[in-house]
């Protein structure tokens, strides 16, 4: 199966509705956890459509590791957000403690996120590259 498409137009609108906020000063970073919070919410269509992408279309060239961790690694920052407040009050952990996890949290799902994206590239492009092979012998 092909992967759903998006139209450009959605993306390019998205970023300049992002990027309109900050230059209206959205994110004036003199409230760090609105900011954050306003941060995790940017990333969260994106998130949602390579989640789909890896649950319901899968590629040939892909491996079925490279699906499942794909489908886990974008979730991966979901719980971050709830997960400072919780920290903070029901535990004993110090500030650094709660922001050297999290930010640990963030390394392993952004390390997961890439991993995963660079394979699929590349089988995207296997992809392509037998599309136009067997277009071509069908010519011949």
């Amino acid at each position: 199966r092909a992967m759903p498409i998006v139209p450009a137009s959605f993306w390019y609108l998205f970023g300049l509705t992002v990027t309109a906020v900050l230059v209206y000063g959205g994110m004036s970073f003199q409230r760090p956890a609105c900011d954050i919070f306003i941060a995790g919410i940017t990333q969260v269509p994106s998130s949602l459509y390579f989640t789909i992408f890896f649950l319901f279309s899968p590629q040939k060239h892909m491996q079925p590791w490279s699906q499942m961790v794909g489908s886990i690694a974008f979730i991966l920052n979901a719980p971050l957000l709830p997960m400072y407040p919780l920290l903070v009050q029901y535990t004993d952990m110090s500030l650094g403690a709660i922001n050297t996890l999290l930010h640990s949290w963030l390394c392993v799902a952004w390390t997961l996120q890439g991993l995963v994206m660079r394979h699929s590239a590349k089988a995207l492009v296997l992809r392509d590259v037998d599309n136009k092979n067997s277009v071509a012998k069908k010519t011949l």
